[in-house]
């Protein structure tokens, strides 16, 4: 009787173990999911319509369009990990007003490996589009990496912005464009140079001088990033301009120190 009372306690005993195991586990990752990176309010008054580029919000993206015209090439954002998607509005905003179809993806809780095939949802989108660049930031980057290597039929390009491929893109036949910021403690450089093989041969490597990972997009600094001495936006139209110029395959002239100008004289 002893024995039987004693396997029942033990039994017990490891049930609730087993139950404050879970439960922690759920709260964790109901803690991690709540903490991510918001989009900075002033950027919100720049993502609706404009003059030159119309505005669609979906459940699950943003759809760019310019109003003057129907582009047959398109662009897919991946938004980095556990960042807010608006947070990159501006940059694809700024693409689409020079003729380009741009969708801005929202990732389930703000983490894009929970779905990797959401360009096939953007695509769907906008059937006039022939010539679909996907890629992304950071995490969002190596998901859009990855879709592109499963779907070379799809996809003519792929562009990484502080980000690299697992996934072997050597022989896939795409146009590829990698850009990391020189004040970047984010990406982990060791891996980035450990896996630059998986790329094209051909591959276009961008070292913005002065960048670093968070100004990719608006959302406030990056933990353990380093200091950037050029602005969010110069970073971003630098960017844009090198993953236009990859799609059209024009040689890019301008220089940050044009842009710098530029920017300096509309403020």
């Amino acid at each position: 009787m002893e024995e039987k009372t004693s396997s029942k306690k033990l039994l017990f005993n490891i049930i609730k173990v087993v139950l404050v195991v879970v439960l922690l586990g759920v709260v964790g990752v109901a803690v991690y999911i709540s903490q991510y990176y918001e989009t900075e309010e002033q950027v919100k008054e720049v993502m609706g319509v404009s003059a030159n580029v119309y505005v669609t919000q979906g459940d699950d993206m943003i759809i760019y369009t310019p109003s003057n015209i129907t582009p047959r090439e398109g662009i897919i954002f991946y938004p980095g990990n556990k960042i807010e998607y608006t947070a990159y509005a501006p940059m694809l905003k700024m693409m689409a007003s020079q003729g380009f179809a741009c969708i801005l993806l929202e990732m389930p809780y703000n983490l894009p490996i929970l779905d990797k095939d959401a360009a096939n949802k953007a695509m769907d989108k906008l059937e006039f589009v022939s010539d679909w660049y996907i890629g992304g930031h950071g995490s969002g980057g190596r998901i859009a990496a990855e879709f592109a290597s499963e779907n070379t039929d799809l996809v003519k390009g792929v562009f990484l912005l502080g980000a690299f491929s697992t996934n072997d893109l050597s022989d896939s036949g795409l146009k590829v464009i990698s850009l990391y910021g020189t004040e970047d403690k984010v990406m982990n450089i060791k891996k980035y140079n450990k896996y630059k093989d998986m790329l094209p041969d051909d591959f276009t490597e961008v070292i913005i001088e002065g960048g670093n990972f968070g100004s990719f997009g608006y959302y406030g600094d990056h933990k353990n990033d380093g200091t950037a001495s050029i602005t969010k936006y110069q970073q971003q139209a630098y960017s844009a301009i090198n993953i236009l110029g990859l799609i059209t395959g024009q040689e890019i002239t301008t220089t940050l120190e044009d842009i710098a100008a530029y920017e300096n004289k509309t403020e």
